[in-house]
Formats: structure tokens, C-alpha cells, sequence
């Protein structure tokens, strides 16, 4: 009876977080097909709203047939870093399972938005557990971590920018997995030294490095993200090192190196490439006169 009884609060949890997952799919479907309608409504020959969803197009279109990574323009005009690659990755991954058919990006687009409302609630539990604990969530109420699923499942902005071709359908989840990441390895710092310290330190390794891979993944769909990962692990790096604890500085450095580390390996293909067309170092794009402009 009392086994049963401490798995109802679970088993009520799961129920719930499925439902608010069914729905913000079913909302994002819907918005797949309201979009697609209105693109087809306005003028067939349109790939979606905004115009910036041709260039991802076209550069996926590249990759996918192995053609070189660049957009011509006047007939001779050849930009070879104007888009970093990882949103075209993504649609040249479509394309190559669906066709180039718009509908079936958004369609995939609008589980990624489920899966970044499921983030939302895992990033939830990391925070508040920080403050009143892994057992005492489930008496909040009202339920903190749900609560904020719900809140980006039917946000009407979320819902419409997980359908659009554009950058930000890709960028919010990897965005979110990484301070998900961030979040699990600072608790595991903070863990006291015992007997389960070295399957802590093990386990905060593998989250490290998952935190710079989908950092890095982040920044090459949204370079306008790329300072914050470093930023916050120096942050982290110098309110660790204020302490007298020797163990968790220790902790704290080694996680941010394989941070930084994962972030490199996904990111240095780019760089290498960069540096071999322009001789010098580009990070990340070239186009960022036209978007200050704009």
C-alpha cells in the first residue's frame, strides 16, 4: 500500500506532462498546416513567410547534392560564409528523408517544439530542485516544473516559430538541451564528497561534453549566441574559485574545459574550412552588415 501510494504523485506527473506534450504537438501540427496554407494562398512559388527561409533553402540544397557551401548572386558574386551551417544541415537532412517538401520540415520542426517544451520541464526541475529539493517538488503548488511547460507548449509566439523555415525552430531545443546540461553538471558539482562522488564526477564528464556539443550546435543555427557559453563558464569558473572547497574548483575547472572542449569538436570543422577560404579565423558568418543595417 505504501509503495503504491508514493508512485501515485509519479504516475500523476507523467500523465500530466504527457498531456501538456500531446498538446503542444497538436497545436504545432495545426500551426504546420495554417502556415503551409497561407504560403500556398499567397503565392505558390514562396517557400515560406519570410524571405531569410530561401538562403537556408538554397545552402541546404548544397550540402545535400555535395555542391560547394556558398550563395551566387548578380551571376558572380559568391558568398561562402553567409550563412553558418547548422540550420541548413538540419533542412538538407530533411531533404534528403522527405524531398524538398516545406510541409514535411515543419512537420519535423513541430516535434522539435515538443521536445522543447519537454526541455522546458526538465530545465524547470533542475532549477527549483536547487532551491527546495529532488523530493519536495512534487508538494509545490502548483507544480513548478509543469507550469512552465504548459506556459511554452501554448505560447502563441513558441507555436508559431517552431513551423517557420527559419533558424529558431532548431536553435530553441539545442539552446535549451544545453542549459539543461549547464544545469545538471552544476548541481553534480555542488554535491557533497562521499561515497557516490566518483559516479558524480563520471556521469558530470559525459554532461560536460554534452553541453558543449549542443552549445556549439546552438551557435552554428544562432551566432548571435556564441559569447554566452564562454561567458557563463567564466562566471562560473571565478564564483567557484572564490571558494575554499579544493574538490569542487577542481570540479568546476574540469567541467568547463570539457565545455569548452565539446564546443571546439563541433564547431572546428567550420573554423578549419573558414580558415582555408578566407585565411584567417571567421567563427562564425560573414553576414552581419546586413542584419545591423536592417
Amino acid at each position: 500500500m505504501c509503495t503504491t501510494w508514493r508512485r501515485a504523485p509519479v504516475l500523476q506527473r507523467l500523465a500530466s506532462l504527457s498531456l501538456v506534450l500531446m498538446a503542444a504537438l497538436a497545436l504545432r501540427m495545426l500551426a504546420a498546416l495554417a502556415v503551409q496554407w497561407y504560403v500556398e494562398r499567397n503565392g505558390g512559388a514562396r517557400l515560406c513567410v519570410f524571405p531569410d527561409a530561401e538562403y537556408y533553402w538554397l545552402l541546404a540544397r548544397t550540402i545535400r547534392l555535395g555542391a560547394p557551401y556558398e550563395i551566387v548572386e548578380s551571376g558572380h558574386i559568391a558568398h561562402r560564409a553567409l550563412r553558418t551551417p547548422g540550420y541548413p544541415l538540419f533542412l538538407a537532412a530533411c531533404q534528403a528523408c522527405f524531398g524538398e517538401r516545406p510541409l514535411a520540415v515543419r512537420f519535423v520542426q513541430a516535434v522539435l517544439g515538443t521536445v522543447s517544451v519537454w526541455l522546458v520541464y526538465h530545465l524547470t526541475r533542475q532549477i527549483v530542485a536547487k532551491f527546495v529539493g529532488q523530493q519536495s517538488i512534487q508538494q509545490l503548488r502548483p507544480n513548478a516544473p509543469l507550469v512552465a511547460a504548459a506556459l511554452t507548449a501554448f505560447n502563441p509566439y513558441y507555436v508559431a516559430m517552431s513551423e517557420l523555415i527559419l533558424s529558431e525552430a532548431l536553435f530553441t531545443p539545442l539552446l535549451l538541451l544545453c542549459l539543461w546540461c549547464l544545469a545538471v553538471l552544476w548541481r553534480s558539482v555542488e554535491q557533497p564528497k562521499g561515497a557516490g562522488s566518483r559516479l558524480a564526477a563520471d556521469r558530470a564528464g559525459l554532461v560536460a561534453l554534452a553541453a558543449g556539443c549542443s552549445g556549439g550546435a546552438a551557435i552554428l543555427t544562432r551566432p548571435s549566441w556564441g559569447l554566452f557559453l564562454p561567458a557563463v563558464l567564466l562566471v562560473w569558473v571565478i564564483a567557484c574559485a572564490s571558494r575554499r572547497d579544493h574538490r569542487r574548483r577542481g570540479a568546476a575547472f574540469r567541467g568547463a574545459v570539457l565545455v569548452l572542449a565539446g564546443m571546439v569538436l563541433v564547431m572546428g570543422p567550420w573554423w578549419i574550412r573558414n580558415a582555408r577560404i578566407y585565411g584567417r579565423f571567421v567563427p562564425t558568418a560573414l553576414w552581419l552588415g546586413a542584419s545591423q543595417i536592417g
